[in-house]
């Protein structure tokens, strides 16, 4: 597993998967720092990228590689004027925006062929759902003001909205991995019903803040696509 801070989050539920199915694995997961080159990190960041790239590609024992980040954001981490701690900008320009996927695309097409050269084998895993306020603070708020346990209280988002908020990285994510043999895990179908995504069960909350996953919804992510499946081959 090879990412950002929603990669370290997935990882947790891979390991239970994995603990559970004699499936062993490494991570590779850095908060805010991309799996391409980009204006983001500094330097911390720029030497993680390398490492992690070099260990997955001399490792022979390595033979899937999973990429799984906060792709929608990456046009974000490409501006100069991006502000150091985190805070989004729109862009401009329609065509600032298309430039700035462009990079994007052809620096994540340049790591995929990278690994696809060294024999591995790749598992994109396409955007996340993300909420508008924060999981547990909801279900909290909604427990104090009840008094007592029913149900959790949970956030919905139009599967709609999940959807466009993801286009135009999914766009990117189809561009850079075309002519390479790539496996694709789109997280909507498990996280998300035909009208609305949910952020969880009424006895198991999803995610931890407004998009990272939890291990049940990890869990959720790895039984209801075939990244399950893909892990047991």
């Amino acid at each position: 597993m090879w990412g950002d801070s929603f990669a370290a989050a997935l990882a947790s539920g891979l390991d239970d998967y994995g603990r559970s199915n004699n499936i062993s694995g490494k991570v590779f997961a850095m908060n805010g720092c991309p799996v391409i080159d980009m204006n983001q990190g500094g330097r911390p960041c720029v030497e993680f990228r390398q490492r992690a790239l070099q260990e997955i590609l001399q490792d022979e024992i390595v033979r899937t590689v999973l990429l799984y980040a906060r792709w929608p954001i990456y046009p974000e981490w490409l501006r100069p004027d991006t502000d150091p701690n985190g805070v989004e900008k729109v862009p401009g320009e329609p065509a600032e925006l298309a430039a700035l996927w462009s990079r994007v695309e052809t620096g994540l097409g340049e790591t995929l062929t990278s690994l696809r050269r060294a024999g591995k084998r790749i598992v994109l895993i396409y955007p996340t759902p993300e909420f508008d306020g924060d999981v547990v603070a909801h279900a909290r708020r909604a427990l104090r003001f009840s008094g007592q346990f029913l149900a959790l209280s949970l956030l919905r988002l139009p599967t709609t909205v999940a959807e466009s908020h993801g286009l135009r990285a999914t766009r990117a994510l189809d561009s850079a991995s075309v002519g390479l043999e790539v496996e694709r895990i789109d997280p909507i179908p498990a996280l998300c019903a035909a009208e609305f995504c949910s952020s969880g069960t009424t006895t198991a909350l999803w995610y931890f803040d407004n998009r990272h996953l939890t291990a049940e919804g990890a869990r959720q992510l790895v039984t209801e696509t075939r990244l399950a499946t893909l892990l047991d081959e």
